[in-house]
C-alpha cells in the first residue's frame, strides 16, 4: 500500500536504535507467549499458534538462533525506505498484466481499505479477493481458498489470451 507503514515496522525500526534491544526482542521469539503476541507474529495469523508450527520452524526459529539470519533481517529493516514504499503507486502504473490482490479481511498490518484504494493504480486492471477472517498471511490462514482464488484468476486470464 503506497505510503502505508505498519506500526509494527515503525516499532522494530525504533528498537534498532537502542543498542542490543532488537537482539533481545529476537531472542524473546523463542518464548511461545511472546512469539504469539502482537509484538511477535501473533497478529499475522487467525490462529496465533500457527507460528509454533512449520512457519515458526522455517522463519522464526532461525531469527532467534542464527546470528547471520538475524543480521540479514536487520539489514532488511534498516533498508526499508518510506520513499520507496510511497513510490509503489508509479510502479503499479507500469504493470501491463492484470493483477490479483489477495487480502486477509482482518489484516492488522495492511488494511483492506488500503488494498481497495490501490485498485485504480493498475492500468491493466486489478481484482481484490478478500479472504474472510484471514490476517497478514492469508495463504497460511486459508490455503485452500487462497489457492482456489489464485487458480481461478490465472485460468480466467490465461483463457483471455
Amino acid at each position: 500500500i503506497p505510503g502505508h507503514t505498519p506500526w509494527q515496522l515503525k516499532l522494530y525500526a525504533l528498537t534498532m536504535r537502542v543498542p542490543g534491544l532488537i537482539q533481545l526482542v529476537m531472542r524473546a521469539l523463542s518464548v511461545g507467549a511472546f512469539r504469539r503476541s502482537a509484538l511477535g507474529f501473533g497478529g499475522c495469523f487467525t490462529n496465533p499458534r500457527y507460528v509454533d508450527g512449520d512457519f515458526g520452524a522455517w522463519f522464526v526459529q532461525p531469527l532467534a538462533t542464527d546470528p547471520h539470519v538475524l543480521a540479514g533481517q536487520l539489514r532488511l529493516l534498516k533498508g526499508l525506505d518510506p520513499d520507496v514504499l510511497a513510490g509503489l503507486r508509479s510502479t503499479h502504473a507500469q504493470l501491463s498484466a492484470p493483477s490479483l490482490l489477495l487480502w486477509g479481511s482482518d489484516d492488522p498490518f495492511f488494511p483492506v481499505s488500503g488494498a481497495r484504494a490501490m485498485l485504480p493504480q493498475f492500468p491493466a486492471g486489478a481484482e481484490l479477493v478478500t479472504l474472510p477472517g484471514a490476517r497478514l498471511f492469508p495463504h497460511e490462514d486459508h490455503p485452500e481458498a487462497f489457492s482456489a482464488a489464485t487458480r481461478a484468476f490465472l485460468l480466467r486470464h490465461a483463457a483471455a489470451d
